[in-house]
């Protein structure tokens, strides 16, 4: 019966080290969002949300996530340029790997800051979370 268990702590522990920390890069992460910023200026809503992520933050379709996006264009107008302020890797035991990158972004009508949660999913970096503030 000790060797039982032994052998499914074992088992357990191996795929709990594998399943948790899937390596994440920085420069893929960035690529993902500042494609992402490009299509949303470009009016290309169907492009990016395919960067997003199956539990992209607040929505609960594919088409509530496009109508967010076009709101979001129509409040901020075009985007001018955007600066990568921050980044962190957030690795936690049993948790989901992610990047967080903050962006300071100029568009025409309002310079925001805006916080990206990246994270990999089937091998893709995906916009998991997008939140924005005024700067």
């Amino acid at each position: 019966m000790n060797t039982y268990l032994l052998k499914i702590l074992s088992i357990m522990i191996v795929v709990l080290t594998c399943s948790c920390n899937t390596s994440l890069e920085l420069e893929p992460a960035k690529q993902a969002c500042e494609e992402y910023l490009k299509l949303l200026d470009e009016n290309k809503f169907e492009q990016a949300s395919e960067l997003i992520s199956q539990d992209f933050a607040g929505t609960s379709s594919k088409e509530m996530a496009i109508e967010k996006m076009t709101t979001l264009q129509e409040k901020l107008g075009s985007l001018k340029k955007l600066k990568l302020l921050e980044s962190n890797l957030k690795e936690e035991f049993a948790q989901r790997s992610y990047y967080e990158l903050v962006y300071e972004v100029h568009h025409v009508r309002v310079t925001t800051k805006e916080s990206f949660f990246v994270v990999k999913e089937a091998g893709e970096y995906r916009i998991y979370s997008h939140n924005i503030t005024n700067k």
